[in-house]
C-alpha cells in the first residue's frame, strides 16, 4: 500500500522543460526519504528554484510588464509570473488562477524558512509546484496572440 505522499505525487506529466522536470523529480525523490525539518525545508528550496525556472521559461520582458513597473531580476519569480499571467490571463475572470500561482510561490518560500516543516508541508509544496509548472506550461502552449483576438 502506498503512503499518502506517494499517492498524491505519483502522477506527474513532464513539462518538457528539462530543468523543471528534473527538479520536480528531485523533489519527489527527496520527499520519499526526508525525515527531518531541514530535509523538508530543502524540498521547499527546490520548489522555489523550480518556480523561478518556470518563470524564466515564459517571461518575456518585451511584452510582460510588471504592475509596479519594476524590471524583475532573473530570480524574481513572483514578478515574472505576475507579469506573464497578467498579460496572458488578464481580467477579473482569471483572478483565481493568478492567485493560485502566487500562492504556490508563497508556499515554497514559506517552507524554505519553516523551522518546524513537516512531511505534509513538503508534500503540499511538491503538489503545488507541480500544479503551477503544469498550469504555466499549459497557458504558455495555448497563448492567444493579440492577432488571434482580432479575428
Amino acid at each position: 500500500m502506498k503512503s499518502p505522499e506517494e499517492e498524491i505525487t505519483a502522477e506527474y506529466v513532464p513539462t518538457g522543460w528539462e530543468r523543471v522536470d528534473r527538479a520536480i523529480y528531485e523533489m519527489k525523490s527527496r520527499l520519499a526519504s526526508a525525515i527531518t525539518e531541514e530535509q523538508f525545508q530543502a524540498i521547499g528550496m527546490l520548489g522555489r528554484e523550480t518556480i523561478i525556472t518556470v518563470a524564466q521559461q515564459v517571461f518575456d520582458k518585451k511584452i510582460h510588464t510588471t504592475e509596479d513597473g519594476v524590471d524583475p531580476s532573473d530570480t524574481d519569480a513572483k514578478r515574472m509570473l505576475d507579469a506573464f499571467l497578467g498579460y496572458e490571463l488578464a481580467g477579473a475572470s482569471n483572478e483565481r488562477t493568478r492567485k493560485f500561482a502566487k500562492s504556490a510561490v508563497d508556499l515554497a518560500n514559506n517552507l524554505t524558512h519553516d523551522r518546524m516543516a513537516t512531511k505534509r508541508d513538503a508534500s503540499m509544496c511538491l503538489v503545488s509546484v507541480t500544479a503551477v509548472a503544469s498550469l504555466i506550461k499549459l497557458i504558455h502552449e495555448t497563448k492567444i496572440t493579440r492577432e488571434d483576438m482580432k479575428e
